[in-house]
């Protein structure tokens, strides 16, 4: 794939899921689905695209964890302890491959409007009230259209209003 579209500059690693519900009353196998996906989907992914970058002597990897990272909750122990491993594993990432010119960036979002944020009622998706996703769009643009000897290694956005 890195051949066909002629080299790898840029990941951004932003599918997850989420599957929300106490403790007590989701079972192990969901549970252990959410830290997969979101945890080892980023891990992989990072370990696969590293080599590309490492050669070219440049690029940017942006890992996408959550506030729910930064703080857990009621109801998201799964998505949360996943979304702060995901902060924990960025950080060590950027600490490794930083000497590269390869600069590893922790996004960490409160609620956007989603599919997965609206069919789990964490929000309407009303656009007054919460981020939309060409918020987050133009916040990784901008943070990307930066000079490269600058380095934004992790930042949170929130909904003004929520």
């Amino acid at each position: 794939l890195a051949e066909q579209l002629g080299g790898i500059d840029i990941l951004i690693n932003n599918a997850g899921i989420g599957d929300f519900g106490s403790i007590e009353e989701m079972s192990s196998e969901v549970w252990e689905q959410v830290i997969k996906t979101n945890l080892f989907g980023v891990y992989y992914a990072a370990k696969a695209v590293y080599p590309f970058l490492k050669e070219k002597g440049e690029g940017d990897v942006i890992n996408v964890a959550s506030t729910a990272g930064l703080k857990g909750g009621p109801n998201m122990s799964a998505y949360a302890a996943s979304k702060a491993a995901v902060v924990s594993l960025s950080q060590s990432m950027m600490a490794e491959w930083r000497k590269q010119n390869i600069r590893v960036v922790t996004l960490t979002p409160s609620t956007i409007a989603s599919d997965m944020s609206i069919e789990g009622g964490l929000t309407d998706g009303n656009p007054d009230k919460v981020l939309q996703p060409e918020d987050f769009a133009e916040w990784v643009r901008d943070i990307l259209k930066m000079n490269r000897r600058a380095l934004i290694a992790n930042g949170s956005i929130f909904s003004t209003n929520p």
